[in-house]
């Protein structure tokens, strides 16, 4: 039996990091995973986020409308 990994990633103020991020998830050889990530009302992060998991069922966004990191995490 395979075991499904869940990896949520709060994203407050974090566009500079989620490109890097983001590929070095995809390029993983382990395919059994899913990715939350947490946006906090960032729209250049929710534009970029929609971006990157439009090709990638494996990926989904949570919006958290500016609630704090504290709350996404």
């Amino acid at each position: 039996m395979k075991c499904k990994i869940t990896l949520i990633i709060p994203c407050h103020n974090a566009a500079s990091y989620l490109p890097n991020i983001l590929n070095d998830i995809k390029e993983q050889e382990f395919s059994d995973f899913e990715v939350i990530l947490v946006n906090d009302g960032d729209y250049e992060q929710r534009c970029f986020i929609e971006n990157a998991i439009e090709d990638d069922s494996r990926l989904r966004c949570i919006e958290n409308n500016g609630k704090g990191v504290s709350a996404a995490r």
